[in-house]
């Protein structure tokens, strides 16, 4: 039997709630955030840049990520959308802002660009902004009269903080008192992908397979594993290891590197 429904769905949440409440008041203003990845001499290896006071009083950074830079952000009134893009607009928007910094001889193309994403904001609208420079940034509870509890706003920082009051408000508003052992457990709970984690995971990856070191881009996929806490890098290699497999007899460049790769891990030393 269900005992209550949690609206936890972002910039979607109006969308619920209006299907509750037909005379429901948007609460939510989407704001869009873009990001843009650039090739990696626009930023130092171990540095990198954040101002929050931009030409137009956004926030705008650029940091080294995978071997590239990443740089942003905008904060766009947007509309909801399930599969957002980054507007042109707000590429060339980022380009303009990061040129501010670099030295003057550099030329910022809209060519250096090698991926843009873009995404939702569920911010909580406050009727006396213009703008959503001005909306909350942080989150939000309510309980409607029908008892749909919603929560709205927020950031991917305080996610621990929203799932414990969330959980919490529902205990209490859908009288589950008597059914719960403890409070919200968010606090101790693991990251999936976290158990046995250590920085150094990807050169064991690399190890299990000791030719695939030669095959190019395995090292920066395998510690991008590693990295993003991903517990199915050893499933994901072994498809990489396919791939590779088909590219190196459909390509006679590879196979002096195989036949190198496959003396060295399959012969003792002393041959």
């Amino acid at each position: 039997m269900i005992q209550g429904i949690i609206n936890a769905t972002g910039p979607f949440s109006d969308e619920l709630l209006t299907l509750d409440n037909p005379n429901h008041e948007p609460i939510v203003q989407p704001s869009s955030g873009i990001h843009i990845t650039l090739p990696n001499y626009y930023s130092p290896r171990k540095m990198g840049l954040l101002d929050p006071a931009t030409s137009d009083g956004r926030v705008i950074f650029f940091l080294p990520w995978q071997g590239n830079t990443i740089a942003g952000t905008t904060d766009s009134p947007a509309s909801v959308a399930r599969d957002p893009h980054a507007s042109e607009e707000d590429i060339r928007w980022v380009l303009e802002e990061v040129r501010n910094y670099l030295s003057p001889d550099i030329k910022v193309r809209r060519g250096d660009v090698l991926s843009a994403w873009s995404g939702l904001r569920p911010l909580v609208r406050n009727p006396g902004a213009a703008k959503t420079e001005g909306l909350v940034r942080n989150h939000m509870i309510h309980v409607s009269d029908s008892g749909l509890l919603t929560i709205a706003g927020g950031k991917w920082t305080t996610y621990r903080a929203m799932a414990e009051e969330t959980i919490d408000e529902a205990v209490k508003t859908f009288k589950l008192e008597n059914r719960v052992k403890s409070g919200c457990v968010t606090e101790t709970v693991r990251l999936v992908g976290s158990d046995g984690w250590s920085r150094n995971m990807f050169i064991g990856l690399i190890q299990t397979v000791r030719w695939a070191c030669f095959i190019p881009g395995t090292l920066q996929l395998t510690e991008t594993l590693v990295w993003t806490g991903d517990r199915r890098g050893k499933a994901s290699i072994g498809q990489l290891w396919r791939s590779c497999l088909d590219r190196l007899f459909t390509c006679r460049t590879y196979w002096p590197k195989l036949a190198f790769a496959w003396k060295t891990s399959c012969c003792p030393v002393s041959e």
